[in-house]
């Protein structure tokens, strides 16, 4: 497979520190629409992955079915023109599409995928490899605990994850600045953390204490998929 490669995670995700170990080192700096691949591997590998509907880490998990299944040859240098529509636009175009229960199921998804990985190749007990995903879970904590602070009733739910994220990563306290921002108003709170492209406007019934309490921990089971 030939790859021109284009950021996804990014390096802060903790992921880099034993992608090496895991033999996909270039999986995390792919993006489908940029390599090319005969049509044997994917056959071979599915396509992508349902579950992660109606989009969101879809790249990132068939980058790295792929790349279990062949070595890359990477070109570092530009040699496509990929054309990226405005901010404007996609606003526009994903206005009220997203379902924020179901973007928190696909991501605690896709962790415990790349956990199961880890536990096949018997790295899970590895410091470093503990270090990193500790560095990741409290990235996606803080993340979506921000996500959180521009929902009417999301305070709670906000608060609840950026103190668990702080917890896993008590070297990032941008997540306690985040933290006091959750005292303001809504309006307030609206303008720095909310998101047209979600459906809701409060917090859906399906987000739970209990979902949250679980988020990352490689246990995740849903009712859109089979995995269990």
């Amino acid at each position: 497979m030939v790859v021109w490669t284009t950021p996804i995670l990014g390096e802060d995700s903790g992921l880099f520190q034993f992608q090496a170990k895991l033999e996909f080192t270039a999986v995390y700096g792919l993006n489908p629409s940029t390599f090319f691949f005969a049509k044997k591997i994917i056959q071979k590998t599915g396509s992508f992955d349902t579950h992660l509907t109606p989009f969101f880490l879809e790249d990132t998990d068939f980058c790295l079915s792929m790349y279990q299944n062949g070595d890359f040859i990477k070109i570092d240098e530009p040699i496509i023109r990929f054309r990226m529509p405005s901010s404007e636009f996609l606003i526009k175009k994903r206005k009220k599409t997203l379902n924020r229960y179901r973007i928190i199921k696909n991501q605690d998804y896709f962790f415990t995928k790349v956990i199961r990985l880890i536990q096949e190749k018997k790295l899970l007990e590895e410091l470093e490899v503990q270090k990193a995903l500790s560095i990741w879970r409290a990235r996606w904590l803080k993340e979506i605990g921000m996500s959180f602070l521009g929902v009417k009733n999301g305070v709670s739910f906000g608060r609840k994850l950026l103190l668990s994220s702080f917890k896993e990563n008590p070297k990032d306290i941008s997540v306690l600045r985040h933290f006091f921002r959750s005292f303001k108003s809504y309006e307030k709170r609206f303008l720095k953390y909310g998101d047209v492209q979600l459906l809701e406007e409060e917090v859906q019934k399906e987000i739970e204490f209990l979902m949250i309490e679980n988020l990352f921990t490689g246990t995740h089971s849903c009712e859109f998929c089979g995995l269990n």
